[in-house]
């Protein structure tokens, strides 16, 4: 290995140039031995020079070892499709096995774009790493990817499928601490067993035996997400995963604080088997706590079987499935065949549980009501739920467009056989719609807003917990919807810093501030600047109702208040 270092932890083999990488590819793919040492970045290396940048790892050279990128930067590559393996992995690192360790890395405007040649086999396309398998970790990676997979070749032995995402197109390790950026460009003209696409990974799996559990966890995809289908399989795209499956046994699949912010667009004019989008993750079979899904889907199905769209998930359907701690706020729009299944925060669940979790958000028909088919059904919570149980949760609209034609409407969602729904509501004002439903209970704007010791709240007497000392789920003030412990309210701006604090324009701000400093929040030692003092300076000093004095800063017109 001409490179220098000695491949060991102390003395990892040092990566400094594009003929290092060059390097590094040819030696683990030539020496067994290589594939498991120690490397590190020691400078940003920047490929534009390169016209075509072979990746490494092949399956057959499967990289084990430990590739610290010591943050910095490769920048600016373009992979070479003609390096696809016989599995047609297409990434930086095209498989990492068992013991594999990738952190630490950027990897700045990168551009795969290929297709599967070999007809038969799986398909993996990524920015970083096309196959993550069981016991390799993915670390505090940044990615941002130009992605374009054309699945051509037809499904000739009944194996053949499509993983696509921005850090890996399957993980069955860990991934965490990452950040997917750019845009994804699907294009299937073949019939395939399944396509899974997702802004952060594809697909994700756990095994039947122990130390096989995936994980995603504390990481964010912006990726941009183009869906466009000829063909009939079954498709899954999410903006943090298309699916999150459960393989062979009971282990389970975790994704965990993670995130998307982005837009979806979904086309698939093929007749066959079963469309389903998610904002977060679309086939959702497996536990996922405390995640988001913001920004827009477009989903249009020419599908005469199965349609599910849902603002987070399409589908969960496994009692070993909980989603908890979850959102969504996304604008759905739908143009569809038949037997579809449309909800602001899901499209199907079935023998799951769905506890603290809310949706937001609009759904609009692109139908407009003209030859709609039967058997759709859609709701500002859950296009449906059967033999499930939903517990403190509650969904928003701005408007809920599909309402007539054949198509059947409800205020949460469509409840089936052996369903519980507990302390669920929805804005009847915003959904305009207020006939009971199954279970869920028609809530006003104003009764969804009003803070939660008020009598006349949703909120009042029920299982919703909003005391800090109990270990809180939820918190708001008086004039806003409730948010998730974990969220992070956002003020008029500001971080909550001394040199930039977070910014008091409105009394719903204030009122915010106020509640959560006297419930001893997070809040009460940070910073806040008041920015239209006229109506709001006289109230300052309610910050020390029941003792609780504020211990952070408030400023405004050269004064300070409170401390």
């Amino acid at each position: 290995m001409a490179l220098l270092g000695e491949g060991t932890e102390l003395s990892p083999w040092q990566i400094g140039t594009t003929a290092d990488w060059q390097e590094f590819v040819d030696g683990i793919q030539a020496t067994a031995a290589l594939r498991n040492d120690y490397y590190i970045i020691t400078q940003d290396i920047d490929f534009s020079a390169v016209s075509a940048v072979e990746p490494c790892a092949p399956h057959g050279s499967s990289f084990a070892g430990q590739f610290d990128g010591n943050d910095k930067v490769l920048s600016n590559i373009t992979l070479d499709i003609s390096a696809i393996d016989s599995y047609n992995s297409l990434a930086l690192f095209q498989r990492c096995a068992s013991g594999a360790v990738i952190k630490d890395l950027t990897v700045n405007n990168i551009t795969v774009s290929g297709s599967s040649p070999n007809a038969g086999r799986q398909s993996y396309c990524a920015g970083l790493v096309g196959e993550n398998s069981y016991g390799s970790t993915i670390q505090n990676c940044d990615v941002q990817a130009t992605i374009t997979h054309a699945h051509t070749n037809a499904n000739s032995n009944g194996v053949q499928y499509a993983l696509v995402g921005t850090i890996a197109g399957a993980n069955h390790g860990l991934v965490e601490y990452c950040n997917a950026s750019g845009s994804i460009t699907c294009q299937i003209a073949a019939a395939a067993s399944y396509v899974s696409v997702g802004g952060i990974i594809g697909l994700q799996t756990s095994g039947a035996s122990g130390g096989q559990t995936g994980y995603v966890r504390d990481s964010i995809s912006t990726t941009t997400i183009t869906f466009l289908g000829s063909a009939s399989q079954s498709n899954y795209v999410g903006g943090i995963a298309g699916r999150n499956v459960i393989v062979g046994g009971v282990v389970e699949g975790y994704i965990q604080r993670c995130h998307y912010n982005g837009t979806i667009s979904f086309s698939n004019n093929g007749a066959g088997l079963w469309d389903f989008v998610g904002g977060g993750v679309a086939d959702a079979s497996a536990n996922i706590e405390d995640s988001s899904a913001r920004g827009t889907i477009t989903a249009v199905s020419a599908s005469t079987s199965l349609f599910r769209v849902g603002g987070f998930t399409s589908s969960c359907i496994l009692a070993t499935a909980p989603i908890s701690g979850c959102y969504a706020d996304v604008a759905i729009s739908v143009n569809y065949a038949t037997k579809s299944k449309v909800g602001g925060f899901i499209g199907w669940a079935q023998n799951t549980t769905i506890t603290n979790c809310y949706a937001k958000g609009s759904l609009t028909d692109l139908k407009e009501g003209v030859g709609q088919p039967t058997n759709f059904e859609n709701g500002s919570g859950f296009g449906q739920i059967f033999q499930a149980t939903a517990t403190n949760c509650w969904a928003a609209t701005a408007s809920w467009g599909i309402k007539g034609g054949n198509t059947t409407s409800y205020g949460f969602g469509s409840a089936g056989s052996a369903t519980a729904m507990n302390d669920c509501f929805w804005d009847s004002t915003s959904s305009g719609i207020s006939a009971a439903n199954s279970g869920a209970t028609a809530k006003t704007t104003a009764q969804l807003k009003k803070i939660y010791s008020d009598a006349e709240s949703a909120y009042n007497e029920t299982g919703y917990d909003f005391d800090l000392a109990d270990g809180r789920v939820w918190k708001m003030a008086d004039g806003m919807y409730p948010l998730l412990d974990w969220q992070t309210y956002p003020y008029g701006g500001g971080a909550g810093t001394a040199a930039n604090p977070y910014k008091i324009k409105s009394l719903l701000d204030w009122n915010y501030a106020y509640t959560n400093v006297d419930n001893r929040s997070g809040d009460i030692t940070t910073y806040f600047q008041l920015l239209r003092d006229s109506t709001l300076a006289t109230e300052f000093m309610i910050i020390k109702r029941g003792g609780s004095s504020s211990g952070g800063v408030f400023g405004g017109g050269g004064g300070i208040f409170g401390n």
